[in-house]
């Protein structure tokens, strides 16, 4: 972020407003250093909410979400989404930004899951109804692909071998990334469980409490700040088994891509 960019004044729900309107003009700048200013500015902006700025919240997620699609950074998306989600399901956009992301990624039948939950709150929704099209489409090739390769060995060609590896090395860099984010958000869990513990402790039962706003700090009483910690610990302990579920869905496609690999390479000799 240059240092020409004004801070606003110390209040959660002004601070909150600056960093997403910003966030919004650096976007608009339509290149990659702009999305990624964009992304620290909505970032600042939902450190500033405030626990009752649950719309608000879930705009700037939701908007995060968006930037980090544009820079390909999908499963940050698809993380930005369900907590814009969470903080209002009644937002539409993270349903279908969640599930486009998905998209993105090859899970399909995340996005169908995306699609259906936009769908209760919107049932007229043409933008949902179409990426749940996409998506099911999408499966039912890719089951029609597994039955295929199931019921025959393919006769051994190098170029197919060499996009099945290459699918491979696709699935293994997605799978660790995935694991990377599920390890540092177990971390954040448990840092967060420390602070609550720390915070609620009759040691600093008469200490003045501060949290980050952007560049400053404000002062924040004891019961507020365990309240945000509890809704994040809550968020991240609801998020990772859906993490994990990605994992295994990714491993399973992964286990598949090389069996097919292996059949092919059985198969016979080359074409």
């Amino acid at each position: 972020m240059s240092s020409d960019v004004p801070a606003p004044a110390p209040d959660t729900q002004a601070d909150a407003e600056h960093w997403k309107k910003l966030g919004n003009d650096k976007l608009k700048e339509g290149n990659k250093m702009g999305y990624m200013s964009a992304v620290e500015c909505y970032t600042r902006g939902i450190a500033a909410c405030g626990s009752d700025a649950s719309k608000l919240r879930s705009q700037l997620h939701s908007n995060r979400a968006h930037v980090n699609i544009l820079l390909r950074k999908f499963v940050e998306a698809v993380d930005d989404c369900r907590k814009a989600i969470g903080a209002d399901p009644t937002n539409i956009k993270p349903y279908w930004r969640g599930a486009r992301a998905s998209h993105f990624l090859a899970l399909f039948q995340q996005a169908a899951e995306f699609c259906d939950s936009g769908l209760q709150v919107d049932s007229s929704n043409d933008e949902l109804i179409k990426m749940k099209v996409a998506a099911e489409k999408e499966l039912q090739a890719l089951k029609a692909r597994r039955e295929t390769a199931s019921a025959s060995k393919p006769d051994y060609n190098p170029q197919e071998a060499m996009e099945l590896k290459g699918k491979i090395n696709e699935l293994d860099d997605r799978i660790d990334h995935m694991k990377m984010l599920a390890h540092g958000k177990e971390r954040d869990r448990r840092r967060m469980a420390l602070t609550i513990q720390h915070v609620t402790s009759e040691d600093i039962k008469e200490s003045r409490l501060f949290r980050p706003v952007g560049r400053c700090f404000l002062l924040t009483s004891r019961d507020t700040l365990v309240e945000q910690y509890n809704a994040e610990c809550k968020g991240i302990v609801e998020e990772l088994p859906k993490l994990q579920a990605a994992i295994q869905d990714l491993e399973s496609r992964k286990d598949k891509t090389q069996n097919e690999l292996l059949d092919m390479m059985k198969g016979g000799s080359a074409k």
